[in-house]
């Protein structure tokens, strides 16, 4: 039963947006990546339950807002950027899409089999 109420709890609870007080002292240190993180993850969870989990009288747009912030800052872009794939594609979406960009690429050799071929090259890397 104490699980079911911590449950409850946990998805009843409204989250705290930050003000702009709060803010200004984020700004003279460095936040780390986990509480941007996880500040991402609590916006997108109140933007899932809008209506029952946002802080009273903030709107969704401050929410949008301060989500794009926290994406930029953690993944390196520019905000315009962020808006611009908040807009197209949505919160989670952009989020799954930066997280697919952050991913290093596997390294790929490309051989032109007219003049030489895979197994030759293979052998002298």
């Amino acid at each position: 039963e104490m699980e079911l109420r911590r449950t409850i709890a946990q998805q009843t609870a409204v989250f705290h947006l930050p003000t702009p007080e709060e803010l200004e002292e984020d700004f003279n240190r460095v936040v780390p990546p986990s509480e941007l993180r996880a500040r991402i993850e609590d916006v997108l969870e109140v933007l899932a339950d809008f209506k029952s989990r946002r802080e009273p009288g903030r709107s969704r747009s401050e929410y949008i807002e301060r989500l794009a912030q926290d994406m930029a800052e953690l993944f390196g872009y520019l905000q315009e950027l962020v808006d611009y794939f908040l807009s197209m594609l949505g919160p989670n979406e952009a989020l799954e899409f930066l997280e697919a960009s952050d991913k290093p690429r596997p390294m790929v050799v490309r051989v032109n089999t007219l003049k030489a071929r895979r197994k030759d090259l293979a052998a002298a890397l």
